[in-house]
């Protein structure tokens, strides 16, 4: 669910922020592409190197 999501709405996000920014007349911005699976992964595996004792944010 935290993986899919973002992988299924982030595109149209992208869509609709580079055409807002369009017809509002500023120069384009693109958004680049993000990874949600690679994110989720190095997330989880930081938090497994992490020490037991410490709280992470």
């Amino acid at each position: 669910m935290g993986i899919a999501c973002p992988q299924i709405v982030y595109p149209y996000l992208r869509g609709n922020v580079a055409d807002l920014i369009q017809r509002a007349g500023f120069p384009p911005v693109h958004l680049s592409e993000i990874n949600f699976q690679a994110m989720y992964d190095q997330q989880r595996s930081e938090a497994s190197a992490a020490p037991a004792g410490t709280l992470t944010q």
